[in-house]
């Protein structure tokens, strides 16, 4: 049951901000800030996918994208560095998340070269099938 729960709600956020990925709101965009979301992974997917699906994505314009504080991993920040549309960011936040320290050396080449990569703090992996949770910083 948690795992539909899990699906539903990740479909409700998706949904929610869809009109801001695809620049149905807010086309001049300068500044996204999604932090501390338990979805950093599908969000990072839906905004690469977004460049590629949209008439005029938001990471056209987009100078600063901040994904802190959430459970990114090396999955989802290897998504979104895929994105062509990435390398026009000024600032990328992916601080206080879960991407390996070994990802952060092999992506020195993926990474946008003008882009500032924040990168600080770093948890370790959260397996949700355990039932360990990620206490969010900006939960409280």
């Amino acid at each position: 049951m948690g795992g539909r729960k899990y699906k539903l709600n990740l479909n409700k956020v998706i949904k929610n901000i869809r009109p801001v990925l695809f620049s149905e709101s807010f086309p001049n965009l300068s500044y996204l800030g999604i932090r501390s979301s338990e979805y950093a992974n599908e969000i990072a997917a839906a905004i690469a996918q977004s460049s590629f699906i949209a008439e005029s994505p938001i990471v056209d314009n987009l100078r600063v994208l901040d994904l802190s504080m959430g459970n990114l991993t090396d999955e989802g920040l290897e998504v979104l560095l895929d994105c062509p549309a990435i390398q026009n960011l000024h600032t990328l936040n992916v601080s206080n998340n879960c991407v390996s320290e070994e990802f952060f050396e092999q992506m020195e080449q993926l990474a946008p070269p003008d882009c500032l990569l924040i990168k600080d703090f770093q948890e370790p992996i959260v397996d949700r099938n355990v039932g360990i949770s990620r206490y969010y910083a900006l939960y409280e």
